[in-house]
């Protein structure tokens, strides 16, 4: 009777694949984490809410490019 080959030991070993997923993973929440840190850290000095005066200046003086048109209102059942 002929000898079987043991089977090789990577089947009783979990997959590699997912080791190291799970250390990309790690280290891409730990990147997430210390981001989100520095951006909460950040003064707001850059959200200035004035509008300029060219802002302004259109906001109050119509154009022919600021006129927004309106569809005519549907027909009354009696003109129907």
């Amino acid at each position: 009777m002929e000898k079987y080959r043991s089977p090789p030991k990577s089947t009783y070993e979990p997959p590699k694949d997912p080791i190291e997923l799970e250390k990309i993973r790690e280290e891409n929440h730990r990147q997430g984490l210390h981001k989100l840190n520095q951006t909460r850290s950040l003064s707001y000095h850059f959200m200035n809410t004035e509008k300029s005066n060219k802002t302004l200046n259109k906001q109050t003086k119509p154009t022919e490019e600021n006129i927004q048109f309106r569809a005519n209102p549907p027909p009354s059942k009696s003109q129907v």
